[in-house]
């Protein structure tokens, strides 16, 4: 990707750039990981594939339904374990995503409330509605950031956090249809669900979302700080 540096930003509180930089590491670890993952299930999908076309050519004398038959036997288990191997590795990216995603807003919260001496604490905010939104009302009402530019970036990554729960607490099931999400499909499973991932989409859409608030809000907290260390 093509630097223009015409859109960096220079952080007055020098914290920030660690910041910075461990997203960027992080965030580009993640890509690479979705890649490759997805690039080796490719791989063992075509390789099996490929397997069964060279099975099928010594059952030629065979009807079709015979032919079909043998290679269920012979390859059925084998294409389970690689949509299983597939369903395991995509429904870990996603946790491991919103755990490292958590952490930083955390983090984050942290560094701040060891910087300035605010009446309320991090630790005296609830959590009913989740730890992410009590980072976001930490960073929005008590750290007062203008929120113009990152209410609207948070609010569609939290309600992913649904998926996240689903997958952690009930393996993927869900007893309600939740709203179409792009790289997710829903599969009936009696009078439930089950969360299908599909290709990277969903994973590699989720990335940038992330990647975009925390960034946006990294420049907001700056900012912040600016105003209240000229206090």
């Amino acid at each position: 990707m093509k630097l223009n540096l015409n859109d960096v930003y220079s952080f007055n509180w020098d914290q920030l750039h660690y910041f910075e930089f461990d997203n960027i590491v992080a965030f580009d670890a993640f890509k690479s990981l979705n890649f490759n993952q997805e690039k080796s299930l490719n791989k063992s999908k075509a390789d099996l594939n490929q397997q069964i076309q060279d099975f099928k050519k010594g059952l030629e004398s065979l009807s079709e339904s015979d032919q079909e038959s043998y290679v269920y036997q012979k390859y059925y288990i084998n294409e389970v374990i690689i949509n299983e191997i597939q369903r395991i590795q995509r429904y870990s990216s996603v946790l491991s995503i919103f755990s490292f995603y958590e952490s930083r807003l955390k983090s984050i919260c942290n560094l701040i409330e060891s910087e300035f001496e605010f009446k309320v604490k991090i630790k005296h905010l609830n959590n009913y509605e989740g730890d992410l939104n009590k980072y976001w009302n930490y960073l929005s009402k008590v750290f007062e950031i203008q929120t113009e530019k990152t209410e609207s970036l948070f609010k569609p990554i939290n309600e992913q956090k649904k998926i996240r729960n689903i997958i952690a607490h009930n393996d993927g099931i869900t007893k309600e249809k939740i709203d179409a999400v792009q790289g997710l499909t829903l599969h009936k499973l009696g009078k439930n669900f089950k969360i299908e991932i599909d290709e990277g989409v969903y994973i590699g859409n989720l990335l940038q979302s992330i990647e975009v608030f925390i960034s946006a809000l990294l420049i907001e907290i700056d900012k912040r700080y600016i105003t209240l260390k000229k206090k």
